[in-house]
């Protein structure tokens, strides 16, 4: 709110000072005001903006457009436009923009505004979408299950807003904490699932976990990583849910507890949550935040955490395809049926990718999320789960290098990004239809049929193999529709009549779903509600596998590489094809017995054991991202998985340890630590070994990890463990620094999704 009050003071100076000064001192400025609807308007409706430009003269100019399409098809306009003024001694000027009607999309717009010598220019998105007029009441009865979670930047984003032109776009589901205020929430069309999560001070268990100033438990505040006391946390939690409104029924308990919260300790929050909500709401509908089919929620149903419970909630992220997302949350579904003995709901709060403008790997496209979003709701749609909302409304833009500050739907300036006008297509074509299966064409060629009041809509895409941009990669195919005429819409709305040929239509398939609406009710005939297994097959994430062999004798930790110790060992190559090999490659070797792990490292470096700060903290997502990083030394990262089964798609996890080593750190001296995978904190090894060297060519180093450090490392011969490693580069000075380079054979995003990691098979 302070923040707010200096913004509007700021900007009340800033206007007193143009009004007494003259325009001529003013730089050439044009700001393209947001409409009510953040730039959304409905389909047919004239597309125009109103704007306003400083130093220009009241009178004609020339207003330059482009407008560039989702699939970037550009659209030019030049015309004279009037610049008039509200006020005598005024200098804004104000003006409209006016684009005509515009199809069903998304758009972005550059405009320059040219007055004889004076030049300015501003951009801005829109979209062109189908409002549906959807009361309150009409969603709370109706079966809708796209959605949106609630969420965005405070002070700057009006997420009731948005979140209201969500709801008239289809999407009617959100999350919301429960003991926010939901009094403007709950006026919106929205089904909303309340997220448990947290307690008040006079539940904190000080007997348990100590002063409450001095409890730290990883970087979760005590609110969520400390089990409270029963009794004042039942009373608490009683008077809150009495206090929500009595039409939404559905509870989510924690927000992936896994690493926060033992076991036991969540079963017990769980069933006390549960009892409460039961009492206070008979009928309501409560599930934890689980669904990671791992150890975890196996120990946790032991302890009797699924007791009474009718729903789990998930957070499945991942690529639609490569990460078999649909396998996945089947899988979920079966196995906590199997461990209850009855049938469960699934509900996703949270899915997506972020789009961060300067990632140092690879990052998604807006339009690539936007395809992907689609796809993943597709599959949850199938999947009959009953609620799904993409993480997340807004966003923050905070950090352009952290995707976590930009997953949202709609940019911090509440203008729209193409995901939110392909989901809101999605769900006026989708939403309400009945799912009848899969028709199978070739691999890589998703195609879901679906019947809504006798009209049959087929939705057809390819796996986008490529990381970034979907339109790359196409399929040509030939459907036989089994219709004359029918309609075909794009992933953004725009529909298009087509006439077929005897029934068969041609179309080149990307990752961006299309939808031909009225194909003929045969198709059903060659529906299959289920999934082929091998369907998915390029660019598909699968395991590589490595051999590790027992070491009969340990290896003489010098830090030189020989080849008598490690030459039978499965050779690691990493290099990155964009970077000169003699800059920064090597080749890592991983030997075992019954005690140690060892590892060893021959690294081609042309800057060899560069020094630097390594600080505290090492979180990967967020520092080794920054072009300005402060892990600042030449090093290795080690990861290792001691029991691959009990991983987590998108986590490291209980049996997942992630290590660095580096020769020299800011004061010379050599350094190991394991990276905390929850806090990011760097901490001490115990009993391990590390030792390097320098060599012709870089730098070499060799080093002993103790088993004890791990849960459950199988010590026996044909075990099967998860690896990973990678080399990082700091040469001073260069632009980007530093580069982490990984195995040619290791996946892409293996970095913090241990289900990537290589399996490594432990051998004689």
């Amino acid at each position: 709110m302070q923040l707010l009050l200096f913004m509007n003071f700021f900007r009340a100076i800033r206007l007193w000072l143009m009004l007494l000064l003259p325009v001529s001192i003013f730089a050439e400025q044009l700001e393209i005001f947001r409409t009510d609807t953040c730039n959304l308007f409905n389909q047919g409706d004239t597309v125009e903006f109103k704007a306003k430009a400083t130093g220009f003269n009241v009178g004609s100019a020339t207003l330059n457009l482009t407008v560039t399409d989702f699939f970037g098809t550009e659209f030019e306009k030049s015309y004279t436009v009037e610049l008039t003024q509200e006020k005598e001694n005024d200098p804004r000027r104000f003006l409209t923009i006016e684009l005509s009607s515009y199809m069903n999309g998304y758009y972005e717009m550059q405009a320059e505004l040219r007055q004889g010598e004076r030049l300015a220019s501003a951009g801005n998105s829109f979209g062109v979408v189908v409002f549906n007029h959807r009361t309150r009441e009409e969603v709370l009865a109706g079966d809708y299950r796209f959605g949106m979670k609630m969420f965005g930047p405070n002070g700057y984003f009006d997420g009731y807003t948005a979140m209201n032109l969500a709801a008239h776009l289809g999407l009617h589901w959100t999350r919301a904490l429960f003991n926010q205020d939901i009094d403007e929430l709950n006026k919106l069309p929205v089904k909303i699932i309340y997220k448990i999560e947290g307690f008040p001070q006079e539940a904190y268990d000080a007997e348990r976990y100590g002063p409450m100033d001095e409890f730290k438990l990883r970087h979760f505040d005590w609110r969520k990583a400390t089990l409270p006391l029963e009794e004042p946390y039942k009373k608490w939690l009683k008077d809150e849910v009495a206090k929500l409104p009595e039409e939404h029924y559905v509870f989510e308990i924690w927000n992936e507890a896994w690493g926060k919260v033992p076991e036991d300790d969540f079963a017990k929050v769980c069933q006390w949550s549960r009892e409460v909500i039961k009492e206070v709401r008979p009928n309501a509908v409560v599930g934890p935040n689980l669904g990671t089919h791992s150890e975890y929620d196996s120990v946790f149903i032991k302890y009797g955490g699924m007791e009474g419970m009718d729903a789990v909630i998930l957070h499945p992220y991942g690529h639609p395809e490569r990460s078999q997302l649909r396998a996945r949350v089947r899988g979920v579904r079966d196995f906590y049926e199997r461990a209850t003995g009855r049938s469960i709901d699934l509900y996703v709060t949270e899915y997506g990718s972020a789009t961060p403008p300067q990632p140092e790997f690879p990052g998604n496209t807006e339009r690539g999320v936007a395809a992907l979003n689609v796809r993943r709701s597709l599959v949850f749609y199938v999947e009959d789960v009953k609620g799904f909302m993409p993480h997340t409304l807004g966003q923050s833009e905070k950090n352009p290098n952290d995707g976590e500050d930009w997953y949202g739907n709609f940019r911090r300036n509440m203008q729209p990004k193409p995901s939110i006008v392909a989901l809101a297509t999605a769900a006026r074509l989708i939403d309400g239809t009945r799912y009848i299966g899969d028709i199978y064409y070739q691999p890589d060629v998703g195609a879901y049929l679906f019947e809504r009041e006798g009209v049959y809509t087929l939705a057809l895409w390819t796996n986008d193999f490529s990381q970034n941009e979907v339109q790359e990669n196409t399929i040509a195919l030939e459907v036989q529709t089994g219709v004359k005429s029918l309609t075909m819409v794009d992933i953004v709305g725009r529909e298009t009549s087509v006439d077929t040929q005897n029934g068969k239509f041609d179309l080149t398939l990307d990752g961006n779903v299309v939808y031909l609406v009225g194909v003929s009710s045969k198709l059903e005939q060659l529906a299959d509600s289920q999934p082929r297994s091998d369907l998915w097959v390029q660019g598909v994430e699968q395991r590589g596998e490595r051999n590790s062999f027992r070491m009969r004798q340990p290896p003489v930790l010098d830090g030189r590489v020989t080849e008598v110790e490690w030459g039978n060992q499965d050779k690691i190559e990493i290099s990155f094809s964009k970077v000169d090999a003699e800059d920064i490659s090597g080749t890592g070797y991983v030997g075992w017995d019954e005690n140690w792990l060892y590892v060893a490292v021959d690294a081609v470096d042309d800057v060899p054991m560069a020094k630097g700060e390594l600080p505290d903290d090492y979180h990967w997502r967020k520092k080794l991202r920054n072009p300005t990083p402060h892990v600042l030394v030449d090093g290795l990262n080690v990861f290792v998985g001691a029991q691959p089964k009990y991983q987590i798609p998108s986590f490291l996890y209980a049996h997942d340890k992630h290590f660095v080593f580096a020769p020299k750190s800011e004061d010379g001296q050599p350094v190991a630590y394991e990276v905390d995978v929850s806090t990011s904190k760097l901490k001490d090894i115990p009993g391990v070994r590390f030792e390097y060297a320098l060599t012709e060519k870089g730098w070499s180093a060799e080093l002993a990890i103790p088993l004890s450090i791990f849960k459950d490392f199988p010590t026996e011969s044909g075990a099967t463990i998860a690896f990973e490693m990678s080399l990082i580069d700091f040469d001073p000075g260069e632009k980007i620094d530093p580069r982490v380079i990984r195995p040619k054979d290791a996946n892409k995003n293996y970095y913090d999704d241990a289900t990537l990691w290589n399996l490594l098979h432990l051998r004689e």
